[in-house]
């Protein structure tokens, strides 16, 4: 992959165009280490988040919820969240359930 590749791709983000651009005016081997420290730095950033999702699910799951993008889920009896279904069913009024179960 070529800088021109990545500069004319149209999938690439206005960041990483900007921040190519800059590294190009630079000595290469220092623009290289400092992509290198940025790299590593994101990384750590990733592992952290990876392990606060996972320790948050654990507590959630404790709890009898389930997050999903951000939303917490009442899980059923097997720890499997609710279906939609299900938690409407749950929610539904003793008119809409004599109505239900007319069928």
């Amino acid at each position: 992959m070529t800088v021109d590749d990545v500069l004319q791709n149209p999938l690439t983000s206005e960041w990483l165009r900007t921040a190519l651009n800059a590294a190009l005016r630079r000595d290469p081997v220092d623009a290289a280490n400092d992509a290198d420290v940025l790299r590593t730095v994101l990384m750590h950033q990733i592992e952290i988040a990876e392990d606060d999702t996972a320790s948050l699910n654990a507590v959630a799951a404790v709890a009898g919820v389930s997050i999903v993008e951000n939303l917490l889920i009442p899980l059923g009896r097997t720890g499997v969240p609710q279906t939609t279904m299900s938690v409407a069913a749950a929610s539904a009024t003793p008119e809409s359930r004599a109505i239900d179960n007319r069928g």
